[in-house]
């Protein structure tokens, strides 16, 4: 034959290095997560500042998702807003973004706004029709499981948790079917529904809800999202520690 070898890296090489682009920034963004680690933030691409419970891990892992490193830092309770962030938005809502001259704030605005900025690979449908639906999802999903997962997981302990525990349960069987359309919520690939959804469903043990035969397309869809090695790789030490 006599032909020389061509020595071209092919596209599975370009994967592989954004793939593991994306594992690291994973590994150091849930190692950064909620202020456990603030000695090297000057390492992060993105620095994300808010109350605990207030979708941050969901937007950090998102961004790692994305091959950003991502530190996010809680605000505690009674603690003055810092001055800068008054300066930066008027509201002082968090979590907030800068990027350059740019200042955004709501989780979903920001996730959007980074998605379209960074769109390789892409966290939002491209079809106009499924990316109104992943909006409206995203709206309903954190005014409701995600307001009520926050409630919760502040009333453990409490006389409240039992009605709040129903409360989430219900909600999710509401959506059942919404679960068995596709493969992940709403769509064959992974949107940032997902990202949004996952930390809430891994919790449910922790949260003391447990789910039967009735729930399978709940559990089946908790497995085909927690089997992804990127989410694995995502879950910090205290997430673990929930399903042991």
């Amino acid at each position: 034959m006599n032909q020389r070898a061509i020595h071209k890296p092919s596209a599975q090489h370009v994967l592989d290095d954004d793939y593991y682009k994306r594992i690291e920034a994973i590994q150091f963004t849930m190692s950064h997560d909620d202020g456990k680690k603030v000695d090297d933030i000057n390492d992060a691409d993105v620095i994300l500042l808010g109350v605990s419970r207030t979708s941050k891990t969901p937007t950090s892992i998102y961004l790692a998702n994305r091959g950003y490193k991502t530190v996010n830092i809680p605000l505690v309770l009674d603690q003055k807003i810092p001055e800068d962030l008054i300066a930066l938005n008027p509201y002082a809502s968090i979590p907030t973004l800068t990027d350059r001259e740019l200042v955004i704030y709501d989780s979903g605005v920001i996730i959007e706004y980074l998605d379209e900025r960074y769109p390789h690979p892409p966290l939002m449908p491209v079809s106009p029709v499924d990316r109104a639906k992943i909006r409206l999802a995203l709206v309903s999903l954190e005014a409701d499981i995600v307001s009520t997962a926050i409630e919760l997981d502040a009333a453990l302990g409490s006389r409240n948790e039992n009605s709040l525990r129903k409360k989430l349960k219900s909600m999710l069987n509401a959506s059942l079917d919404l679960f068995s359309s596709n493969k992940y919520f709403l769509n064959d690939e992974l949107t940032v529904i997902d990202c949004v959804l996952a930390p809430i469903l891994w919790r449910l043990e922790y949260f003391g809800i447990s789910l039967g035969k009735e729930q399978k397309a709940i559990t089946d869809y908790m497995e085909r999202v927690f089997s992804r090695e990127t989410f694995q790789n995502s879950l910090s030490e205290d997430e673990e520690e929930m399903h042991l």
